[in-house]
């Protein structure tokens, strides 16, 4: 006669289920353990790297004056030619200040850190 559990389960039956379930779940994780290598540890970016890595390549653009040719020594093209230089300057200020509003509390941050 056949030992039951408290289930009333036959107990070859659990047992069977508890071996197929144990070689299952060998099956499943060994094979995610095998792509570890030995020594490789996970590596986390530090808040400065995550912050470095969010800037946007317009703010790293680099200032640009206006093009053609020098102006002539008349009043017009000297005024025209002051609008332009003043409109340029003003787009790379504009991206300059924004790199540095995002900047500046980073490398607080990290000079805080690092004495």
């Amino acid at each position: 006669m056949e030992k039951s559990t408290s289930l009333g389960c036959p107990a070859t039956l659990t047992t069977r289920l508890f071996s197929v379930l144990a070689i299952t779940l060998i099956a499943v994780i060994l094979p995610g353990c095998a792509a570890l290598k030995p020594g490789e540890s996970i590596r986390f970016k530090s808040e400065t790297e995550l912050g470095v890595s969010a800037i946007r390549l317009e703010w790293l653009k680099q200032c640009e004056g206006p093009g053609g040719t020098m102006p002539t020594n008349d009043i017009g093209s000297l005024l025209q030619d002051y609008a332009d230089l003043a409109t340029a300057f003003r787009l790379c200020a504009n991206r300059h200040n924004s790199f540095i509003e995002y900047m500046e509390p980073i490398v607080k941050k990290e000079q805080e850190g690092n004495p």
